[in-house]
């Protein structure tokens, strides 16, 4: 028995990277089982994955490799172009493979979450960090709640694949510079490249290996330079390849230099105390003017690498921690043009730093002191286990994340607009109505809101009062379709059908293969005793949206009225077909076969 307990425990010393995959992936299912079963998002998931037909076709594939996409952003869509060709790739694969299985998509982000910490596991190693640091490194960084948002929100997963090919590439860096083969060198172009071809972010590969280097000591040599030439072509290439493309609209803010620091201390707090998350954070970015606190942070932000500098030789692992953490967190700090002012995501590669740099400085500081700090570092893990699980659980419920995200974010006019449109699909008409006039008490213009507000007076047979606000929301943004669509809908209610046949059509020119206007449209001229062109339009309907079984029933109702109960009873039996049980078709059925 001692024979054998000795062989084993040899053996794990033996082989300290194949113990650590099954450790580490043991840890990382305990963490996010959660997550797998959670569904798709309807922050961008729904529009990004369920509904987004490229994704379930070759053509389709094909498409994002020489095309710009939009982020919807939003419910209802207004987000910015962007050419991250891999990310896209990655979910019309999981979609090929599993179909539309949010089990699936979930498990596909715990899986790279969990492979990318084995990467850095391996990365820390390779660069001559002990066993023991970069164990509980990753073990750390893998429960660290600010990394929720990234693992559990399917449309995050730009941030796992960014990750994925920067870490493969530093490794490759590493081999390079220790054995300057030329397939090393390949590889970290290739890999770095695939960086840039995911997230923006991937332009983090530069600075980690002349970290790398550095850590090395051979950030001067000719393999370091080979290094650096590479990375600058793959991003010379990732520019060419954009701007061939013609992709728009990339950014919105400016560069904003007087909040740098301002930026980065609150950047560090969500790394180390997220007490309340969210996934909207735009109204957290600082006011870009100079100020006392702004100076301030500015000079405790350069005091952070005078540090790095002063500590490099006597405390290695904590001035690359605190290195890592800077440089990650820099370019989201107002330097370069981002999209959106602040996110939770931004931090996926600087929470590494922050891992590294707790878990380097229990390690460094004095045995008799050890016991004390790492136990207020155990109460930290454990606290961060208990957030991560109940960020998680957030995520489980659309409204249930947006209203604990305005915990963070009170003032997000996003949030508080979602939580209404959650809860008007859901027919929680009153929350909704609520929820659309907190948004309209911080911005009245807020079309949106206006719409929906709209859309719920209209849901409780209100139509003089949704009428005006649909005619407010257009004044706004007069190619809203489903405010175009549902304002032909008040309007008959209210019995001017000219004019809403004219908004119909008007609605039907603005997007031509969504199907409302056309149902809408058909309905109008069935009261008004038009069959044919009632007919007409619904065909249209069928044509441009086969999915939807409405047309179909409305056609069988058009057909049973003209005397035509065959043909009718063929539209009805297509209508169950595509929503079977549906309780309507059901009716009109047993009435035809009643005859």
């Amino acid at each position: 028995m001692r024979k054998t307990s000795k062989t084993q425990k040899t053996w794990i010393r033996s082989n300290p990277a194949l113990v650590f995959l099954v450790v580490s992936a043991v840890w990382a299912l305990t963490l996010y089982w959660k997550a797998i079963f959670n569904p798709f998002s309807s922050y961008d998931d729904t529009a990004n994955i369920v509904t987004n037909y490229r994704l379930s076709t070759w053509h389709g594939i094909i498409y994002y490799l020489r095309t710009n996409v939009s982020f919807v952003g939003d419910l209802r869509g207004s987000g910015e172009s962007y050419y991250r060709p891999l990310y896209w790739i990655s979910l019309a694969l999981d979609r090929k493979l599993w179909g539309v299985s949010a089990v699936a998509f979930h498990l596909t982000n715990v899986i790279l979450h969990w492979l990318n910490g084995f990467l850095l596991f391996t990365l820390l190693r390779r660069v001559c960090v002990p066993l023991r640091v970069a164990t509980c490194t990753v073990l750390l960084w893998l429960v660290l709640p600010i990394n929720s948002e990234v693992v559990a929100w399917v449309s995050a997963r730009a941030y796992l694949l960014v990750a994925l090919f920067v870490l493969l590439s530093a490794l490759l860096a590493q081999r390079f510079l220790e054995t300057k083969r030329a397939v090393f060198l390949v590889g970290y172009g290739v890999t770095a490249l695939c960086a840039l071809l995911c997230h923006e972010a991937g332009i983090l590969v530069f600075p980690l290996a002349a970290l790398i280097g550095y850590a090395l000591n051979k950030y001067r040599t000719r393999s370091a330079l080979a290094l650096y030439s590479v990375a600058a072509a793959g991003t010379a290439i990732y520019f060419g390849i954009r701007q061939l493309i013609g992709t728009s609209g990339q950014y919105r803010q400016p560069i904003a230099v007087a909040p740098l620091g301002i930026f980065f201390f609150k950047y560090l707090g969500w790394l180390m105390l997220p007490v309340h998350m969210s996934i909207e954070r735009s109204t957290n970015t600082p006011l870009d003017r100079l100020s006392i606190s702004a100076l301030a942070a500015w000079t405790a932000a350069l005091a952070i690498f005078i540090i790095v500098f002063r500590i490099r030789r006597k405390w290695p692992m904590v001035a690359a921690a605190l290195a890592w953490t800077s440089i990650a967190i820099l370019p989201f700090c107002g330097l370069v043009p981002i999209y959106q002012g602040m996110a939770e995501r931004f931090l996926y590669f600087a929470s590494v730093g922050v891992a590294f740099l707790v878990t380097a400085i229990g390690f460094s500081i004095p045995s008799s002191a050890r016991s004390i700090v790492l136990s207020i570092v155990a109460v930290w893990v454990f606290w961060g286990a208990w957030r991560l699980h109940g960020r998680l659980l957030d995520w489980s419920d659309s409204i249930r994340l947006y209203r604990s995200s305005l915990e963070a974010s009170p003032n997000s006019t996003k949030l508080l607009y979602n939580v209404g449109a959650v809860a008007e699909q859901r027919g929680d008409l009153a929350a909704a109505d609520r929820s659309y006039l907190s948004v309209l008490r911080v911005q009245p213009n807020h079309e949106q809101a206006i719409a929906g507000l709209a859309n719920v007076r209209l849901r409780r047979n209100v139509p003089q009062q949704a009428a005006p606000l649909y005619r407010k929301a257009l004044s706004i943004k007069p190619d809203d379709v489903l405010a175009a669509t549902n304002y032909a809908a008040s309007l008959q209610e209210l019995g001017d059908l000219p004019k809403a046949a004219a908004q119909y059509r008007r609605a039907i020119a603005l997007a031509p293969m969504k199907d409302d206007a056309y149902c809408g449209l058909g309905v109008l001229l069935f009261q008004e005793g038009d069959s044919q062109g009632a007919t007409a339009q619904f065909l249209n309907a069928q044509r441009v949206d086969p999915s939807d079984p409405t047309p179909h029933y409305d056609l069988g109702s058009v057909y049973q009225k003209v005397g035509r109960p065959g043909a009718a009873a063929n539209e009805f039996k297509k209508a169950l077909d595509l929503n079977p049980g549906d309780p309507d078709a059901i009716a009109a059925l047993q009435v035809l076969e009643s005859r």
